[in-house]
């Protein structure tokens, strides 16, 4: 098999593995079905350098690093989102709620990925 198919079959089986993590967690086919065309951005956009087309790229990805600068984007993201809903005189006590969530995912993910 050329590696063409096999980045194709790992894809396939990458995919129901991501299947079965989101229905143990009880993501809702909303956000899953966003979560797939990420992912399948994502092969298109890096094609065989992506972490979802190979065995080797999915294991050498740093994916937690990854995670902790999207969580830092968020957190950014979530206090420009505060910033401007002041200036607006819009009531921002969701949006700081979720901030405070945001941030707290940041410092649990020390304990969780502790290497990075």
């Amino acid at each position: 098999m050329d590696s063409k198919n096999n980045s194709m079959d790992f894809f396939k089986f990458y995919s129901d593995r991501m299947k079965e993590i989101q229905d143990k967690h009880n993501i809702p086919e909303s956000l899953a079905k966003l979560l797939r065309d990420k992912r399948n951005f994502g092969v298109e956009k890096y094609g065989e350098y992506s972490f979802q087309s190979t065995f080797e790229n999915a294991i050498s990805s740093p994916s937690e690093e990854h995670l902790r600068e999207e969580l830092i984007d968020a957190i950014n993201y979530a206090m420009h989102s505060i910033y401007k809903a002041k200036i607006m005189l819009i009531d921002t006590r969701k949006m700081e709620a979720f901030l405070t969530i945001l941030v707290s995912l940041y410092v649990d993910s020390a304990s969780v990925f502790p290497n990075i």
